[in-house]
């Protein structure tokens, strides 16, 4: 059994801002869908408006029975100080095409539907850049809005412009229909968020594509089944770079927290002096070092990081060991393990560390 920890390092999380917003207009054919992407620049906010699922209570024996549950329903707003052009014929004010001067746009036309993709970053308290989250919004369709036009003065402020959004659900494979999909960085690899950011942002080949749900679920096909990565300590009569464990660290644990792929380390990091064989930089030739060894799937690629440190993700050789400098407590360590398509991320508490001072 293990204790809770609360507002451990590392794991106060926020998300914020909203950017890289992809306007998808529909073509109005369910066999081709969606037409190709544009940027829609200039996008101040954007709110997710979920309803439905109210509760109906039923009585029954002189109790209460039962709730039922109403359908839940996806709505958004959308706040921005500009927008495409392609945005004209899903706020009613298109005009079909080649019939019309392009200078000319009627309103209170049929407003078309069409798919959005926005970002918003993820941080902590030790990375304000620690991930990012990809929004997708389906079938969404814009309702006519009021736009307030002002004289210009000596406090001028640039017009927002504001939309309601209402979404039809699209059908996902084993699961309830829905209307909107994210996608989180921190839980999967590079790779595979680079491939959907490329199929959804296009490249120099490849035009911007709205991917329906199940295509964004081939890009993270089952995302960390049947791949594990098993972290411990190493052993004391174990030599690493010259120095043994025993004169680094003194009992070193390693404990489950709150989830499977959050653990916390406790123990003592003796201070080190002349630690010369860890780097050639003076100084990181002295200080705390964490020695850790790793036994991950056969021919998964491994990558161990210091949260809050300088030298970013190192990926394991062959002997799957690993030393770390340890500036203070409020640091972690993060493990990356990929094979394929599959991929696990585990996350390591140092608040339990006792870390010796020099002399």
């Amino acid at each position: 059994m293990s204790k809770l920890v609360f507002d451990a390092a590392g794991e106060r999380y926020f998300e914020t801002g909203v950017s890289k917003c992809v306007l998808f207009p529909h073509s109005g054919d369910a066999a081709t869908g969606y037409r190709k992407g544009v940027a829609w620049n200039g996008i101040t906010n954007i709110t997710d408006k979920p309803s439905g699922a109210e509760a109906t209570p039923l009585w029954a024996d002189n109790i209460k029975y039962l709730n039922l549950f109403s359908a839940e329903q996806y709505a958004a707003s959308i706040q921005a100080y500009t927008y495409p052009d392609e945005w004209a014929e899903c706020d009613g004010s298109g005009k079909p095409d080649g019939e019309l001067s392009n200078a000319v746009s009627l309103g209170q036309q049929p407003r078309r539907m069409f798919g959005l993709c926005y970002r918003t970053e993820i941080g902590n308290d030790q990375d304000n850049r620690l991930g990012y989250m990809l929004h997708f919004i389906y079938n969404g369709k814009a309702s006519p809005s009021e736009k307030a036009y002002n004289t210009v003065n000596d406090s001028p402020e640039a017009i927002q412009f504001s939309w309601e959004v209402s979404t039809t659900p699209v059908e996902v494979e084993g699961f309830e229909p829905t209307a909107c999909i994210t996608v989180d960085s921190r839980k999967a690899t590079k790779e595979q968020m680079k491939a959907l950011e490329d199929y959804v942002y296009g490249t120099d080949e490849s035009e911007p594509t709205f991917p329906s749900p199940a295509k964004i679920l081939e890009f993270f096909p089952s995302a960390g089944s049947g791949i594990d990565v098993k972290v411990s300590p190493e052993l004391g009569t174990t030599e690493i770079l010259g120095k043994l464990v025993s004169e680094l660290q003194e009992g070193i644990s390693i404990s489950q927290l709150s989830s499977d792929t959050t653990y916390g380390i406790s123990g003592t990091l003796h201070y080190v002096e002349d630690y010369t064989e860890f780097s050639s930089n003076p100084d990181e030739q002295q200080g705390n070092y964490i020695a850790l060894k790793f036994e991950d799937e056969e021919g998964a690629t491994t990558t161990v990081e210091i949260v809050g440190g300088t030298s970013g993700p190192v990926t394991l050789d062959s002997d799957k060991q690993w030393v770390g400098l340890i500036r203070n407590n409020e640091q972690s360590i993060r493990v990356i393990s990929t094979k394929g398509s599959d991929s696990i991320t585990k996350t390591f508490s140092l608040t339990s560390l006792t870390l010796e001072a020099a002399g």
